[in-house]
């Protein structure tokens, strides 16, 4: 509960498209199946495929940010 309490209230999605507004919002339904899924992980050392994938965005700087 801490974990989800520590989160920003953003609408930002991660590789599941849910907005972490929406997962803080339904919390107290998530966080059995959450915490077995993670307990299962650490307990035979394996994680569901869609946990290992990330997203990475190239954020291209302005040439005027740059220092000499």
């Amino acid at each position: 509960m801490k974990i989800f309490d520590s989160l920003k209230n953003k609408m930002t999605c991660g590789s599941d498209e849910i907005p972490v507004a929406v997962v803080k919002k339904v919390k107290q339904e998530i966080v059995g199946p959450m915490s077995l899924i993670i307990n299962w992980s650490v307990e035979y050392g394996e994680c569901p495929q869609r946990l290992k994938e990330t997203r990475i965005i190239l954020i291209q700087k302005d040439k005027n940010s740059y220092t000499k």
